[in-house]
Protein backbone atom coordinates (compact mmCIF):
# COMPACT_ATOMS: atom_id res chain seq x y z
CA UNK A 1 0.00 0.00 0.00
CA UNK A 2 1.40 3.43 -0.57
CA UNK A 3 0.27 7.02 0.69
CA UNK A 4 0.45 9.33 -2.72
CA UNK A 5 1.05 12.54 -0.12
CA UNK A 6 3.75 12.69 0.83
CA UNK A 7 4.81 13.07 -3.31
CA UNK A 8 3.12 16.40 -3.17
CA UNK A 9 6.59 18.06 -2.85
CA UNK A 10 7.90 17.24 -6.29
CA UNK A 11 4.48 18.97 -7.65
CA UNK A 12 6.70 21.84 -8.94
CA UNK A 13 9.29 20.61 -10.55
CA UNK A 14 8.54 19.88 -14.21
CA UNK A 15 7.87 16.98 -15.49
CA UNK A 16 7.95 15.59 -12.22
CA UNK A 17 5.33 13.85 -10.11
CA UNK A 18 2.18 15.89 -9.13
CA UNK A 19 -0.44 14.19 -7.26
CA UNK A 20 -3.03 15.57 -4.84
CA UNK A 21 -2.55 15.95 -1.17
CA UNK A 22 -4.85 12.81 -0.01
CA UNK A 23 -4.29 10.50 2.41
CA UNK A 24 -5.27 7.51 -0.41
CA UNK A 25 -3.89 4.41 -0.32
CA UNK A 26 -3.26 1.48 -2.56
CA UNK A 27 -4.53 -1.66 -1.82
CA UNK A 28 -4.74 -4.73 -3.93
CA UNK A 29 -7.72 -7.70 -4.27
CA UNK A 30 -6.56 -11.59 -4.47
CA UNK A 31 -9.91 -12.91 -5.75
CA UNK A 32 -8.43 -12.51 -9.10
CA UNK A 33 -5.65 -15.43 -7.74
CA UNK A 34 -8.28 -17.61 -5.86
CA UNK A 35 -10.67 -18.03 -8.61
CA UNK A 36 -8.88 -20.93 -10.10
CA UNK A 37 -6.35 -23.86 -8.71
CA UNK A 38 -4.57 -23.81 -11.89
CA UNK A 39 -3.67 -20.00 -12.57
CA UNK A 40 -2.46 -19.61 -9.00
CA UNK A 41 -0.46 -22.61 -9.64
CA UNK A 42 1.06 -20.85 -12.23
CA UNK A 43 1.24 -17.58 -10.86
CA UNK A 44 3.08 -18.78 -7.79
CA UNK A 45 5.23 -20.55 -9.90
CA UNK A 46 6.44 -17.33 -11.83
CA UNK A 47 6.31 -15.19 -9.07
CA UNK A 48 8.16 -17.02 -6.43
CA UNK A 49 11.02 -17.99 -9.30
CA UNK A 50 11.46 -14.30 -10.22
CA UNK A 51 11.54 -13.39 -6.66
CA UNK A 52 14.15 -15.53 -5.50
CA UNK A 53 16.83 -14.71 -7.98
CA UNK A 54 19.31 -12.26 -5.76
CA UNK A 55 19.00 -8.64 -7.22
CA UNK A 56 22.26 -6.52 -7.01
CA UNK A 57 23.64 -3.39 -8.48
CA UNK A 58 26.92 -4.11 -10.03
CA UNK A 59 29.73 -2.08 -11.66
CA UNK A 60 32.16 -3.35 -14.40
CA UNK A 61 30.81 -6.66 -13.46
CA UNK A 62 31.90 -6.03 -9.65
CA UNK A 63 29.53 -6.32 -7.24
CA UNK A 64 28.48 -2.88 -4.91
CA UNK A 65 28.40 -3.62 -1.50
CA UNK A 66 25.47 -2.18 0.32
CA UNK A 67 27.06 -0.04 2.48
CA UNK A 68 28.47 1.73 -0.64
CA UNK A 69 25.35 2.49 -2.20
CA UNK A 70 21.96 3.48 -1.51
CA UNK A 71 20.71 1.63 -4.74
CA UNK A 72 22.84 -1.31 -3.44
CA UNK A 73 20.80 -0.61 -0.15
CA UNK A 74 17.36 -1.25 -1.63
CA UNK A 75 18.54 -4.29 -3.53
CA UNK A 76 19.59 -6.13 -0.25
CA UNK A 77 17.57 -4.77 2.18
CA UNK A 78 14.47 -4.06 0.33
CA UNK A 79 12.73 -1.46 -1.75
CA UNK A 80 10.36 -0.17 1.12
CA UNK A 81 9.86 0.00 4.63
CA UNK A 82 6.85 -2.50 4.55
CA UNK A 83 8.06 -5.28 2.09
CA UNK A 84 11.49 -7.52 1.91
CA UNK A 85 13.34 -7.62 -1.53
CA UNK A 86 11.57 -10.91 -1.97
CA UNK A 87 8.17 -10.06 -0.99
CA UNK A 88 8.21 -6.58 -2.97
CA UNK A 89 9.49 -8.51 -6.77
CA UNK A 90 6.98 -11.82 -5.91
CA UNK A 91 3.78 -8.99 -5.47
CA UNK A 92 5.13 -6.79 -8.30
CA UNK A 93 5.37 -10.29 -10.97
CA UNK A 94 1.98 -11.66 -9.50
CA UNK A 95 0.60 -8.21 -10.55
CA UNK A 96 1.82 -8.71 -14.01
CA UNK A 97 0.66 -11.68 -14.37
CA UNK A 98 -2.97 -11.07 -12.85
CA UNK A 99 -3.38 -7.35 -14.40
CA UNK A 100 -0.48 -7.55 -17.72
CA UNK A 101 1.42 -5.06 -16.32
CA UNK A 102 2.87 -3.62 -12.41
CA UNK A 103 4.18 -0.38 -11.88
CA UNK A 104 6.03 0.48 -9.27
CA UNK A 105 6.32 4.91 -8.01
CA UNK A 106 9.54 6.09 -6.35
CA UNK A 107 10.10 7.87 -3.69
CA UNK A 108 12.75 10.29 -3.45
CA UNK A 109 14.92 11.36 -0.45
CA UNK A 110 16.40 15.56 -0.30
CA UNK A 111 19.06 14.88 -2.59
CA UNK A 112 16.63 13.26 -5.45
CA UNK A 113 17.91 9.51 -5.21
CA UNK A 114 15.58 6.91 -4.71
CA UNK A 115 15.33 5.88 -1.47
CA UNK A 116 12.25 3.45 -2.07
CA UNK A 117 9.33 1.75 -4.18
CA UNK A 118 6.09 1.63 -4.13
CA UNK A 119 3.51 -0.73 -5.89
CA UNK A 120 0.80 0.78 -7.57
CA UNK A 121 -2.23 -1.39 -8.18
CA UNK A 122 -2.39 -1.47 -12.17
CA UNK A 123 -6.37 -1.47 -12.84
CA UNK A 124 -5.84 2.55 -11.49
CA UNK A 125 -2.75 2.92 -14.04
CA UNK A 126 -3.14 3.54 -17.64
CA UNK A 127 -0.16 4.71 -20.21
CA UNK A 128 -1.04 7.52 -22.22
CA UNK A 129 1.46 10.13 -24.62
CA UNK A 130 1.38 13.33 -24.64
CA UNK A 131 0.36 15.13 -27.74
CA UNK A 132 3.57 17.05 -29.76
CA UNK A 133 6.28 15.67 -26.98
CA UNK A 134 5.05 12.12 -27.42
CA UNK A 135 6.31 11.74 -23.60
CA UNK A 136 5.00 8.85 -21.57
CA UNK A 137 2.56 9.42 -18.84
CA UNK A 138 0.32 7.61 -15.94
CA UNK A 139 -3.16 8.40 -15.40
CA UNK A 140 -3.75 7.61 -12.05
CA UNK A 141 -7.25 7.16 -10.75
CA UNK A 142 -7.92 6.43 -7.11
CA UNK A 143 -11.13 7.86 -5.54
CA UNK A 144 -10.44 11.95 -5.55
CA UNK A 145 -6.80 11.37 -7.39
CA UNK A 146 -7.03 12.21 -10.62
CA UNK A 147 -3.39 13.13 -12.17
CA UNK A 148 -0.95 12.18 -14.66
CA UNK A 149 2.47 11.13 -13.49
CA UNK A 150 5.77 11.01 -16.08
CA UNK A 151 7.42 8.04 -17.06
CA UNK A 152 10.57 8.86 -15.61
CA UNK A 153 9.29 8.17 -11.79
CA UNK A 154 7.34 4.87 -12.31
CA UNK A 155 8.93 1.54 -13.32
CA UNK A 156 6.92 -0.74 -15.68
CA UNK A 157 7.39 -4.42 -15.97
CA UNK A 158 4.56 -5.46 -18.22
CA UNK A 159 3.19 -8.21 -21.20
CA UNK A 160 3.45 -7.51 -24.64
CA UNK A 161 1.92 -5.22 -26.42
CA UNK A 162 0.87 -3.60 -30.08
CA UNK A 163 2.61 -0.59 -30.12
CA UNK A 164 5.07 -0.80 -26.54
CA UNK A 165 3.01 1.99 -24.80
CA UNK A 166 -0.50 0.91 -24.11
CA UNK A 167 -0.92 -1.99 -21.38
CA UNK A 168 -0.05 -5.11 -21.89
CA UNK A 169 -2.58 -7.70 -22.70
CA UNK A 170 -3.55 -9.45 -19.97
CA UNK A 171 -3.32 -13.31 -19.97
CA UNK A 172 -6.52 -13.87 -17.84
CA UNK A 173 -8.17 -12.19 -20.90
CA UNK A 174 -6.37 -14.81 -23.01
CA UNK A 175 -7.73 -17.37 -20.91
CA UNK A 176 -11.29 -16.27 -20.31
CA UNK A 177 -12.85 -18.58 -22.17
CA UNK A 178 -10.80 -21.40 -20.97
CA UNK A 179 -10.96 -20.20 -17.26
CA UNK A 180 -15.25 -20.25 -18.25
CA UNK A 181 -15.33 -24.00 -19.49
CA UNK A 182 -13.06 -25.04 -16.50
CA UNK A 183 -15.89 -23.39 -14.05
CA UNK A 184 -18.82 -25.35 -15.60
CA UNK A 185 -16.65 -28.59 -15.88
CA UNK A 186 -15.98 -28.17 -12.18
CA UNK A 187 -19.61 -26.67 -11.26
CA UNK A 188 -20.86 -30.16 -13.39
CA UNK A 189 -18.41 -32.69 -11.67
CA UNK A 190 -19.56 -31.25 -8.23
CA UNK A 191 -23.00 -31.81 -8.73
CA UNK A 192 -22.22 -35.31 -10.29
CA UNK A 193 -20.61 -36.01 -7.12
CA UNK A 194 -23.32 -34.41 -5.00
CA UNK A 195 -25.92 -36.43 -6.83
CA UNK A 196 -25.15 -38.85 -9.03
CA UNK A 197 -23.29 -41.11 -6.85
CA UNK A 198 -25.77 -40.68 -3.80
CA UNK A 199 -28.16 -43.83 -3.54
CA UNK A 200 -31.62 -42.54 -3.73
CA UNK A 201 -35.08 -44.11 -3.31
CA UNK A 202 -38.72 -43.17 -4.06
CA UNK A 203 -41.42 -44.63 -1.87
CA UNK A 204 -44.99 -44.82 -3.85
CA UNK A 205 -47.65 -43.76 -1.35
CA UNK A 206 -51.67 -45.17 -1.94
CA UNK A 207 -54.47 -42.00 -2.14
CA UNK A 208 -54.72 -38.28 -3.20
CA UNK A 209 -55.08 -36.39 -0.43
CA UNK A 210 -52.05 -36.87 1.79
CA UNK A 211 -52.07 -34.19 4.84
CA UNK A 212 -48.84 -32.22 6.01
CA UNK A 213 -49.40 -34.40 9.61
CA UNK A 214 -48.76 -37.83 7.35
CA UNK A 215 -45.76 -36.47 5.14
CA UNK A 216 -44.41 -35.36 8.96
CA UNK A 217 -44.29 -38.87 9.80
CA UNK A 218 -42.93 -40.16 6.65
CA UNK A 219 -40.63 -37.83 6.80
CA UNK A 220 -39.66 -38.67 10.73
CA UNK A 221 -39.57 -42.39 9.14
CA UNK A 222 -36.99 -41.35 6.37
CA UNK A 223 -34.89 -39.61 9.39
CA UNK A 224 -34.85 -43.03 11.22
CA UNK A 225 -34.03 -44.93 7.99
CA UNK A 226 -30.63 -42.63 7.12
CA UNK A 227 -29.64 -43.33 10.74
CA UNK A 228 -30.30 -46.73 11.35
CA UNK A 229 -30.53 -48.15 7.60
CA UNK A 230 -34.04 -49.57 8.63
CA UNK A 231 -37.52 -48.99 6.86
CA UNK A 232 -40.58 -50.13 7.76
CA UNK A 233 -43.79 -50.33 5.49
CA UNK A 234 -46.73 -51.66 5.23
CA UNK A 235 -49.04 -53.43 2.60
CA UNK A 236 -50.44 -50.22 0.32
CA UNK A 237 -46.68 -48.58 0.18
CA UNK A 238 -44.25 -49.45 -2.46
CA UNK A 239 -40.48 -48.52 -2.53
CA UNK A 240 -38.35 -48.35 -5.38
CA UNK A 241 -34.54 -48.32 -5.57
CA UNK A 242 -32.52 -45.26 -7.54
CA UNK A 243 -29.67 -46.90 -8.70
CA UNK A 244 -27.24 -44.52 -9.06
CA UNK A 245 -23.80 -43.98 -10.80
CA UNK A 246 -20.81 -45.26 -9.61
CA UNK A 247 -18.35 -43.33 -11.61
CA UNK A 248 -17.30 -39.55 -12.89
CA UNK A 249 -17.20 -39.27 -16.44
CA UNK A 250 -13.91 -39.26 -17.43
CA UNK A 251 -14.17 -36.23 -19.86
CA UNK A 252 -13.86 -34.34 -16.83
CA UNK A 253 -10.44 -35.30 -16.07
CA UNK A 254 -9.60 -34.53 -19.67
CA UNK A 255 -10.81 -31.26 -19.68
CA UNK A 256 -8.94 -30.38 -16.21
CA UNK A 257 -5.68 -31.41 -18.49
CA UNK A 258 -6.48 -29.15 -21.19
CA UNK A 259 -6.88 -26.28 -19.11
CA UNK A 260 -3.89 -27.15 -17.43
CA UNK A 261 -2.25 -27.12 -20.98
CA UNK A 262 -4.02 -24.20 -21.78
CA UNK A 263 -2.84 -22.40 -19.04
CA UNK A 264 0.96 -23.06 -19.08
CA UNK A 265 1.09 -22.28 -22.52
CA UNK A 266 -0.39 -18.69 -22.02
CA UNK A 267 2.12 -18.24 -19.18
CA UNK A 268 5.09 -20.22 -21.31
CA UNK A 269 5.45 -22.72 -18.65
CA UNK A 270 6.27 -26.62 -19.40
CA UNK A 271 3.47 -28.39 -18.94
CA UNK A 272 5.64 -30.88 -16.52
CA UNK A 273 5.82 -27.83 -14.40
CA UNK A 274 2.06 -27.29 -13.41
CA UNK A 275 1.51 -31.46 -14.37
CA UNK A 276 4.12 -34.32 -13.63
CA UNK A 277 3.66 -35.32 -17.73
CA UNK A 278 6.90 -37.29 -18.45
CA UNK A 279 6.08 -37.36 -21.89
CA UNK A 280 7.09 -33.75 -22.53
CA UNK A 281 10.80 -35.30 -21.81
CA UNK A 282 13.23 -35.13 -19.38
CA UNK A 283 13.48 -33.25 -16.31
CA UNK A 284 16.71 -31.59 -17.28
CA UNK A 285 15.29 -30.81 -20.58
CA UNK A 286 12.50 -29.45 -19.32
CA UNK A 287 14.26 -26.98 -16.57
CA UNK A 288 16.22 -25.85 -19.16
CA UNK A 289 13.43 -25.09 -22.11
CA UNK A 290 11.73 -23.31 -18.42
CA UNK A 291 15.08 -21.28 -17.50
CA UNK A 292 15.40 -19.78 -21.49
CA UNK A 293 12.41 -19.33 -22.58
CA UNK A 294 10.34 -18.54 -19.91
CA UNK A 295 13.02 -17.16 -16.94
CA UNK A 296 15.34 -15.24 -18.90
CA UNK A 297 12.98 -12.88 -20.69
CA UNK A 298 11.29 -12.37 -17.17
CA UNK A 299 14.68 -11.50 -15.83
CA UNK A 300 16.08 -9.42 -18.64
CA UNK A 301 12.71 -7.24 -18.45
CA UNK A 302 13.34 -6.60 -14.94
CA UNK A 303 17.03 -5.86 -14.86
CA UNK A 304 16.89 -3.57 -17.84
CA UNK A 305 13.85 -1.42 -16.09
CA UNK A 306 15.45 -1.61 -12.71
CA UNK A 307 18.78 -0.35 -14.18
CA UNK A 308 16.87 2.83 -16.11
CA UNK A 309 14.48 3.58 -12.94
CA UNK A 310 16.98 3.13 -10.35
CA UNK A 311 20.30 4.36 -11.67
CA UNK A 312 21.21 8.30 -13.56
CA UNK A 313 22.62 8.27 -16.83
CA UNK A 314 26.02 8.90 -15.92
CA UNK A 315 25.86 5.94 -13.29
CA UNK A 316 24.69 3.64 -16.05
CA UNK A 317 27.26 5.07 -18.48
CA UNK A 318 30.31 4.31 -16.15
CA UNK A 319 29.10 0.62 -15.62
CA UNK A 320 26.68 0.57 -13.25
CA UNK A 321 23.70 -1.83 -13.97
CA UNK A 322 21.25 -3.75 -11.83
CA UNK A 323 20.99 -7.77 -12.14
CA UNK A 324 19.65 -10.55 -11.26
CA UNK A 325 21.69 -13.77 -10.33
CA UNK A 326 19.83 -16.76 -12.61
CA UNK A 327 23.12 -19.28 -11.35
CA UNK A 328 20.93 -20.84 -8.82
CA UNK A 329 18.34 -21.67 -11.46
CA UNK A 330 20.84 -23.08 -13.54
CA UNK A 331 22.54 -25.64 -10.61
CA UNK A 332 22.30 -29.18 -11.65
CA UNK A 333 23.41 -32.52 -9.77
CA UNK A 334 26.60 -31.66 -7.81
CA UNK A 335 28.61 -33.91 -10.30
CA UNK A 336 27.35 -31.63 -13.69
CA UNK A 337 28.03 -28.89 -11.63
CA UNK A 338 31.61 -29.67 -10.86
CA UNK A 339 32.51 -30.94 -13.91
CA UNK A 340 31.46 -27.80 -15.59
CA UNK A 341 33.42 -25.99 -12.61
CA UNK A 342 36.51 -27.98 -13.47
CA UNK A 343 36.71 -26.97 -17.12
CA UNK A 344 35.93 -23.20 -16.73
CA UNK A 345 38.92 -23.32 -14.34
CA UNK A 346 41.06 -25.37 -16.41
CA UNK A 347 40.72 -23.08 -19.67
CA UNK A 348 41.03 -19.94 -16.87
CA UNK A 349 37.50 -18.74 -17.44
CA UNK A 350 36.53 -18.60 -13.77
CA UNK A 351 38.62 -18.19 -10.65
CA UNK A 352 38.68 -20.26 -8.18
CA UNK A 353 36.78 -17.52 -6.01
CA UNK A 354 34.39 -17.06 -8.58
CA UNK A 355 33.26 -20.37 -8.31
CA UNK A 356 32.55 -20.05 -4.64
CA UNK A 357 30.37 -17.07 -5.40
CA UNK A 358 28.31 -19.16 -7.64
CA UNK A 359 27.90 -21.59 -5.20
CA UNK A 360 27.40 -18.48 -2.09
CA UNK A 361 30.32 -19.83 -0.14
CA UNK A 362 33.46 -17.46 0.78
CA UNK A 363 36.31 -17.05 -1.02
CA UNK A 364 39.67 -17.50 0.15
CA UNK A 365 43.05 -15.69 -0.33
CA UNK A 366 44.76 -16.49 -3.66
CA UNK A 367 41.38 -17.40 -5.13
CA UNK A 368 40.81 -14.82 -7.56
CA UNK A 369 44.61 -16.06 -9.72
CA UNK A 370 43.15 -17.59 -13.02
CA UNK A 371 44.80 -20.50 -14.20
CA UNK A 372 45.03 -22.66 -17.65
CA UNK A 373 45.89 -26.60 -17.91
CA UNK A 374 49.58 -27.74 -18.05
CA UNK A 375 48.81 -28.33 -15.37
CA UNK A 376 46.90 -25.36 -13.78
CA UNK A 377 49.82 -22.77 -13.62
CA UNK A 378 49.43 -19.22 -12.98
CA UNK A 379 48.15 -17.52 -16.25
CA UNK A 380 50.10 -14.54 -15.77
CA UNK A 381 53.39 -17.10 -16.13
CA UNK A 382 52.25 -18.81 -19.22
CA UNK A 383 54.58 -17.00 -21.55
CA UNK A 384 57.43 -17.00 -19.26
CA UNK A 385 56.54 -21.09 -19.90
CA UNK A 386 56.34 -21.07 -23.28
CA UNK A 387 59.21 -18.85 -23.89
CA UNK A 388 61.23 -21.71 -22.04
CA UNK A 389 59.72 -24.30 -23.89
CA UNK A 390 60.72 -22.17 -27.45
CA UNK A 391 64.08 -22.08 -25.93
CA UNK A 392 64.60 -25.82 -25.38
CA UNK A 393 64.29 -25.14 -21.15
CA UNK A 394 60.76 -26.97 -20.95
CA UNK A 395 60.40 -29.86 -18.32
CA UNK A 396 62.02 -33.16 -18.94
CA UNK A 397 61.21 -36.72 -17.57
CA UNK A 398 63.03 -39.19 -15.62
CA UNK A 399 64.60 -40.08 -18.97
CA UNK A 400 65.87 -36.95 -20.02
CA UNK A 401 62.87 -36.59 -22.72
CA UNK A 402 61.01 -33.11 -22.61
CA UNK A 403 57.49 -33.27 -22.00
CA UNK A 404 55.04 -32.34 -24.19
Amino acid sequence: MINLGFFDKFRKKKGSIYVDQHNSFYTFDNSTLASNETLFAAVSMLSNAIACAPITLRHNFDKVRPSENSVARLCAFGFNPNMTTFEFIRSMEAERNCSGAAYALKDYDRNGRVRALYLLKSAEVEPVVQRGTHELYYHIINGDINDYIHCSHIIEVDYISADGYTKGIKPLDVLRNTFNYDCKVKEFSVNQMNYGLKPNIVIKLEGNNISNAIMEKYDAMISRYKQHGILYLDSTKEIRDMQASNVIDPKVFEAEQITIKKVASVFNIPVSKLWGDTKSGSSEEADLMYLKDTLLPIIRMYEQAFTRGLLSNWEREDGYEIKFNMNGFARGNMSVRGEFYQKMIRNGVYSPNFVLELEDLPPYDGGDIHYISKDLVDVKLLPEITAKEISGGGEKNSNGKELL
